[in-house]
């Protein structure tokens, strides 16, 4: 792979994951264009970038955690919160793994360009939750559920998260924490179950260029995120995912 593919890709996969637009539908949009195929070692190692950049942003909540489970503190809020991301993450996983079974005819531009006009009505259906208290049980199903679906390319995984959350009635920086935390078992468990690919293809030069630079864009479009999203604005990403299905779409029909 040519060092200006590996650059243009990693920045494309930092900024996407985490903002509300769908980063592997824009991924196979950057691979059309470009006239590239990215092998999937290079996408796995990408998405190391992007959960590094999560752990980076999170790493007090993730310790704190990590901390409180293992000493089985019931009482800490953490320990409630680790719980919920365990929870959160089984239907991500199975309904991950039933759409990994038709993934194939998920590849299309067409596919892709429907999906991203999916996302834009989720993004601004968003606009009508009501701002509520902390994740519970039920919210934790949900947007586990939410997560699982957009495994789907085109249909934003921080946009459906975050969506789900606040139309079931959680706050704007619970809904945000809750949506990064939860992201990181499916995103490490979507990369362990390929780590055998990315060992017998080993790591290039460009492959380790474009972690660091997926990394460094995915920390900076957290931060971006949390931003947008705490002004009330986040319904807003809507309009260019509803203007990218459409371009995609008449693109893929040409």
């Amino acid at each position: 792979m040519e060092i200006i593919h590996a650059v243009i890709l990693a920045l494309v996969q930092g900024v996407t994951e985490w903002l509300p637009i769908s980063s592997s539908g824009h991924l196979l949009i950057a691979q059309s264009l470009l006239g590239v195929a990215v092998p999937i070692s290079f996408d796995m190692v990408l998405h190391i970038g992007t959960v590094a950049a999560v752990v980076v942003a999170f790493w007090r909540d993730i310790a704190g955690i990590i901390s409180a489970v293992i000493r089985f503190r019931r009482e800490d809020p953490l320990f409630r919160i680790g719980m919920l991301v365990v929870l959160g993450s089984i239907p991500t996983a199975a309904i991950g793994y039933l759409v990994s079974m038709v993934e194939e005819s998920l590849l299309s531009l067409t596919s892709v360009g429907c999906a991203l006009l999916l996302t834009s009505l989720i993004l601004f259906i968003s606009r009508y939750g009501r701002e509520g208290g902390g994740v519970g049980t039920k919210h934790a199903l949900l947007v586990g559920i939410a997560q699982g679906i957009a495994v789907i390319p085109g249909i934003s995984r921080s946009g459906s998260t975050i969506s789900a959350a606040l139309l079931a009635g959680v706050g704007k920086s619970d809904a945000f924490r809750f949506s990064m935390l939860l992201s990181i078992p499916a995103i490490l468990g979507a990369t362990l179950l390929k780590a055998g690919e990315i060992a017998q293809s080993g790591l290039e030069a460009a492959m380790l260029l474009g972690m660091v630079i997926s990394a460094v864009a995915g920390y900076l479009s957290i931060k971006a995120l949390r931003k947008v999203l705490l002004s009330g604005r986040f319904h807003l990403f809507g309009v260019y995912c509803l203007a990218a299905g459409i371009a995609v779409l008449a693109y893929s029909l040409l």
